[in-house]
């Protein structure tokens, strides 16, 4: 093939012009997960899912939901820290925002342990203990330890969510992950989707993937769909025939 005939001014130009007027998919998520998600939910007919976003801490930077409200979703942000929550309440009006922790029990007052890292803050004392001992995260310590409601999902899905699941739940909740989500009554109330952070440091300090959460959504219905070392992404397996 003669390939000087194509290397030419007009060529390059239209090889720029497409790649530069071409759109890139934007991404608010720690590491793409809404993307993946969105891809997911677009494929079976959802545009505007609903969710709920346990530990939504900022509404926008690393956050797994701001892309789907900006598509004209909506749903729940549940955020203990005070600060974050007031910031959350300005920025996702159509959302339902709430300045609650989320466990696998209610309880009126729930010790909440904030860290000299907002991102690190915990209803856990021993993941809170845990952190301020070791070095994985730099200098912690626990700042304050404040009182703070404690709900259930399936309570949010009663409430807010006219006992329907939301199409998506994303947790990240500093060490009571899995506590969470076996709590949720999946028999009931099944996410179509469901993103828990998985990547955790053990008690040496290193990095390990926490399989608790794999093995007990595999069990109850749901297959891993996507993983992205920090978060992992399951779909029920009803929604992939």
């Amino acid at each position: 093939m003669n390939f000087k005939k194509y290397l030419n001014i007009r060529n390059y130009k239209n090889f720029f012009l497409y790649h530069f007027k071409s759109k890139y998919k934007k991404s608010y998520a720690q590491c793409g997960e809404d993307i993946i998600i969105d891809a997911f939910l677009s494929g079976i007919g959802i545009s505007k899912p609903t969710y709920i976003d346990i530990g939504t801490y900022h509404p926008i930077l690393n956050n797994n939901t701001y892309l789907f409200y900006t598509k004209g979703g909506h749903g729940i942000c549940a955020e203990p820290d005070n600060t974050f929550f007031k910031l959350i309440q300005r920025n996702r009006k159509r959302d339902t925002c709430l300045n609650v922790g989320v466990g696998p029990t209610e309880r009126a007052a729930a010790n909440f342990y904030k860290m000299s890292s907002h991102n690190l803050n915990t209803f856990s004392k021993e993941e809170a203990d845990d952190t301020a001992q070791g070095t994985h995260y730099g200098k912690q310590e626990i700042k304050s330890v404040v009182q703070i409601p404690l709900v259930t999902v399936n309570g949010l899905i009663g409430k807010y969510l006219k006992e329907t699941a939301p199409d998506i739940l994303s947790v990240d909740a500093e060490g009571y992950d899995f506590e969470i989500i076996k709590s949720v009554n999946l028999q009931k109330y099944r996410p179509k989707v469901i993103c828990s952070e998985t990547l955790r440091y053990d008690s040496d300090g290193k990095l390990e993937k926490e399989t608790g959460v794999a093995e007990y959504l595999l069990n109850n219905g749901y297959v891993l769909y996507a993983d992205t070392y920090v978060n992992s992404i399951f779909v029920d397996q009803k929604l992939m025939k």
